[in-house]
């Protein structure tokens, strides 16, 4: 299986390819947002160099010849309730370092 992501190029970092990552399943997107960076290193995803239906296809085919499941997870580990948290908590400290 394999989450196909075309969207307008105003797109900033699609939850799809998120969820998708996180339940390592391919994808096959268009260059939008920040997905070239997240899915830069999960062996088995795609990202089209143009925005077409014919190029979108043409990676979808490469994708599914593999049967397996990809290690997106791996790839959205910055996105964990605890980093998520950690870098929050580090946003606070240094507001209240810096007002006094």
């Amino acid at each position: 299986m394999a989450v196909i992501w075309r969207d307008t190029l105003h797109e900033g970092s699609p939850t799809v390819v998120k969820e998708a990552l996180a339940c390592n399943l391919a994808i096959v997107s268009t260059a939008v947002g920040d997905v070239r960076f997240r899915i830069a290193d999960v062996e088995g995803c795609a990202v089209c160099e143009e925005n077409s239906p014919a190029a979108v296809a043409r990676e979808l085919e490469v994708v599914l010849r593999n049967p397996e499941r990809i290690d997106g997870r791996r790839a959205i580990q910055d996105l964990s309730e605890e980093m998520l948290f950690a870098k929050l908590l580090n946003v606070y400290r240094s507001a209240l370092t810096h007002a006094t």
